[in-house]
């Protein structure tokens, strides 16, 4: 059976610890911001890049085929090729790091659970 001295110590812990976890969690949305934006702005950089690569080159293929009798084969290969590398795209933007969001956050709760199961349960 619990006593009321250790529930009070159990509960002055979770109180104590209740800051920490905000600070943590503040830390923790700090950093996914900071990921965030940095991952937006060279994603935005690299796409436009790109994009005008890859369509320059296209044009390139085109023009170069253009007296040639793969005129038509390379006018519907471009579509295809653009197709696949646009279904490779969002194959790769799908995968992201969403499982290592607030690791240290659940980290540090997990200790927590395990000290206050200490306290509760070793008396």
């Amino acid at each position: 059976m619990l006593r009321v001295g250790e529930l009070s110590e159990a509960g002055r812990f979770v109180i104590d610890q209740f800051e920490t976890y905000l600070d943590l969690a503040q830390a923790e949305l700090a950093e996914q911001r900071r990921e965030t934006v940095r991952r937006a702005i060279w994603g935005l950089a690299a796409g436009a890049c790109g994009f005008l690569g890859f369509w320059f080159a296209l044009l390139a293929i085109l023009v170069a085929a253009w007296d040639t009798d793969y005129r038509l084969l390379v006018a519907i290969a471009i579509p295809v090729v653009l197709f696949i590398v646009a279904g490779i795209g969002i194959a790769l933007a799908a995968r992201g790091t969403a499982g290592q969001a607030w690791a240290r956050l659940r980290r540090e709760i997990q200790r927590d659970v395990v000290t206050l199961r200490e306290i509760l349960w070793t008396r």
